[in-house]
């Protein structure tokens, strides 16, 4: 996983988290990324409508980082509104935690899908 934050205690890192220990428990390979701070800027200028069809612009700089591969899954999403912690820990929130595991788990059968895909290739 990529944590979109450097701060160690900030809401991405603790939902990562959640995502490691969820993952773990289900028998999923979870990781978090450490080192966000070395990869290069979004450039909003380089992601155009120029660009290749269906190709995010920093795709290249994903892979040769080794972490997202030649996909990015766009379909999964997970949504926090503002109120839903209260302050908490998001594995204090069920509702939270049940959006995680489902994103885990759409995230494990597209994994599965492409493998499936690049072995009948």
């Amino acid at each position: 996983m990529l944590v979109g934050s450097l701060r160690t205690v900030s809401l991405n890192r603790q939902l990562a988290e959640v995502a490691v220990e969820l993952g773990t428990a289900e028998g999923l390979d979870v990781t978090v990324y450490g080192g966000l701070g070395e990869l290069p800027f979004y450039n909003e200028d380089l992601d155009t409508a120029d660009a290749p069809a269906g190709v995010w612009a920093h795709d290249e700089t994903h892979k040769s980082f080794g972490i997202a591969g030649g996909r990015v899954v766009d379909a999964v999403t997970l949504s926090v509104p503002a109120g839903t912690l209260d302050g908490g820990h998001p594995r204090e929130a069920a509702e939270l935690v049940a959006g995680v595991r489902e994103a885990l788990q759409k995230l494990a059968e597209a994994r599965a899908a492409r493998l499936a895909e690049e072995s009948v290739a």
